[in-house]
């Protein structure tokens, strides 16, 4: 009796599951017909529609993206450019889509590591993804682990295993300190046209500068509908909540109920 109890709890899941598959493919097909005839407002509907259902792939965020370009939103395009990225990093289409619609953005913020030392290395966290980074943690730890078996049993080639471990430390440091970044879990996008950033949470208090749509803020603080955010050069000040959007927001990138699209 449990087991068929069971049996049937799991195809009716299946059934749901599948249904919400062809559901989150129809929407997907159709909003890329309306996107191709230009009906942008009724493609960005369908798109978000697929998104509710549970879609969840970089080909849907991506075209979400291009739909917010062709309407003239530079921020929302980027901010979901900057999402497909995170699902697929090394797609040729979303990394030149990205870059252009940056260099249509109106503030231009140099990164207050620019000219030092330690701009390689920045560079180099940020254009590595975690997926990646942890195929090399593998292959380091594994190659170790295998130098360290020969050196105890041939007695040679301890340096080779002592290399091969500092490496697999510092690369695990990389990755620690990716992952605990600012411009990593917390990393924004202006989506409103133009944002005065306060010295305070409140509208009174004094104004220290103003951002535009498409810039990269990275969120410090929260505090009753203000977010105090920091900007690549380092200035920092308060926005009301609304101008900015987390790249990876957690009713998004943590779905218990996702679904691929298929074309």
């Amino acid at each position: 009796m449990r087991f068929t109890l069971v049996t049937s709890i799991i195809l009716i899941i299946s059934a749901f599951s599948f249904a919400a598959q062809k559901d989150v493919t129809k929407l997907y097909n159709t909003a890329n017909s309306q996107y191709k005839s230009e009906e942008y407002e009724q493609a960005l509907e369908n798109y978000m529609k697929a998104i509710e259902l549970g879609g969840y792939d970089f080909r849907l965020f991506f075209n979400i993206g291009n739909t917010y370009f062709r309407m003239g939103d530079i921020g929302r395009a980027i901010l979901w450019f900057e999402r497909a990225r995170i699902l697929s990093p090394n797609d040729p289409d979303i990394k030149k889509n990205l870059e252009f619609s940056r260099k249509l953005t109106r503030d231009r913020i140099e990164s207050i590591y620019a000219g030092t030392l330690l701009q390689p290395f920045f560079r180099i966290l940020v254009n590595i993804s975690f997926s990646n980074f942890w195929i090399i943690l593998l292959i380091i730890s594994v190659a170790a682990s295998l130098a360290s078996i020969y050196a105890i049993i041939r007695l040679s080639g301890r340096w080779v295993a002592v290399v091969l471990w500092i490496l697999l430390i510092i690369s695990t440091s990389f990755w620690y300190i990716k992952g605990n970044s600012l411009w990593e879990r917390s990393l924004a996008i202006v989506i409103a046209s133009k944002v005065d950033v306060r010295s305070a949470p409140s509208n009174n208090s004094e104004l220290l500068f103003t951002i535009h749509d498409g810039t990269r803020v990275g969120i410090k603080e929260t505090r009753m509908g203000w977010e105090r955010i920091i900007l690549e050069d380092g200035n920092s000040g308060w926005v009301p909540r609304q101008t900015i959007e987390m790249i990876i927001k957690h009713n998004l990138f943590s779905k218990t109920n996702v679904t691929d699209i298929s074309e």
